[in-house]
């Protein structure tokens, strides 16, 4: 993890043994939507560095297992996780194939300020199409005009679909994440 000193949600991360500060987004989507129970199978798309795994795995305890996927490595090694290596676009089947209860995908772009918005949906697209056999979906979306699409894509599998902003985001970040419940 890269420790920002001024960064609040940074600091409290490193004081409490998270890789990154993104754990507090999911925190705080699981306490508002009570997305994480104990036996569950979880896809973690875009997991690296790991920091919503290793939230995940405390909450899915006893029982559960996680499935963590990314092109990067994670920083973390937990007992109840199997990391997946790839890139998602080349391993869409096989992940939409997987059982498993909620899909969280923290993927982002990577950001040139160009297209940001059009390739976030592309990711949270795969996303959505992923957990179309899931109970719940959490997926990050950069905000933007498709925003609508996303949300009514998201319908086609889930009957209750909201966008929310966690409190942990950065001040100037589009972050938003679809949150779909069956």
């Amino acid at each position: 993890m890269v420790y920002v000193p001024n960064d609040y949600y940074a600091r409290k991360a490193r004081r409490l043994g998270y890789v990154s500060r993104a754990v507090f987004k999911l925190m705080e989507l699981d306490r508002k939507y009570g997305l994480l129970k104990p036996g569950m199978s979880v896809l973690d798309l875009g997991a690296s560095p790991g920091s919503w795994s290793q939230y995940a795995s405390t909450r899915i305890k006893p029982g559960g297992r996680i499935t963590a996927f990314d092109r990067n490595h994670l920083e973390v090694s937990l007992e109840n996780v199997n990391f997946l290596q790839g890139d998602i676009a080349d391993h869409v089947e096989e992940l939409s194939a997987m059982e498993k209860d909620i899909v969280l995908s923290d993927i982002a772009p990577d950001t040139t300020g160009y297209n940001d918005h059009e390739r976030s949906v592309e990711l949270c697209l795969l996303a959505v199409r992923i957990s179309s056999n899931a109970d719940v979906l959490v997926a990050k979306i950069l905000s933007g005009p498709d925003d609508r699409n996303v949300v009514a894509h998201a319908h086609e599998y889930f009957g209750k679909v909201m966008l929310f902003r966690p409190k942990a985001t950065r001040k100037g970040s589009r972050e938003l994440y679809v949150v779909g419940k069956k």
